[in-house]
């Protein structure tokens, strides 16, 4: 099925990302195989000389899963874990950042409705840092997904 707007949206986060001094690969179209075939090359690769790792997966999918362009589901949990810091040291302790632009289970949004009651300020709390070594990261290390 095919997914309107993945085309700007690729070019949108392209365009970010270099700005950004990301080195950017973009892959189109991919059968479900394929995905995880990319997703399991890229946790082979050597990190070694990069601070973070950002996947953007533009897709149509369901609550944890991306879809292939043969509507064969792909697990975000599963894609996830090959970047763990067993699998992917050379990742360990660096942020690794997925962006999943896919519907994610059957709820509707709703529209947005313009509010006249200002919102409060942003405000911090009061946190106190805690110090971290090697041996206490988890074993996914740090990963948003957005």
């Amino acid at each position: 099925k095919k997914r309107y707007g993945t085309k700007k949206d690729l070019e949108a986060l392209s365009g970010v990302f270099k700005d950004f001094g990301f080195d950017v690969e973009p892959h189109d179209n991919l059968k479900a195989q394929k995905i995880c075939d990319e997703i399991n090359n890229l946790a082979e690769r050597k990190f070694s000389e990069y601070a973070c790792l950002v996947v953007c997966i533009l897709s149509h999918g369901n609550e944890g899963i991306v879809c292939g362009t043969d509507s064969k589901e792909v697990s975000v949990e599963d894609a996830k874990k090959q970047f763990n810091n067993f699998k992917c040291p050379t990742l360990s302790g660096k942020p690794k950042i997925w962006i999943i632009q896919s519907c994610q289970g059957n709820l509707k949004q709703e529209d947005l409705k313009k509010s006249t009651e200002p919102l409060a300020p942003l405000k911090p709390k009061e946190t106190t840092p805690q110090p971290t070594n090697q041996e206490n990261l988890p074993n996914t290390g740090i990963i948003y997904f957005l």
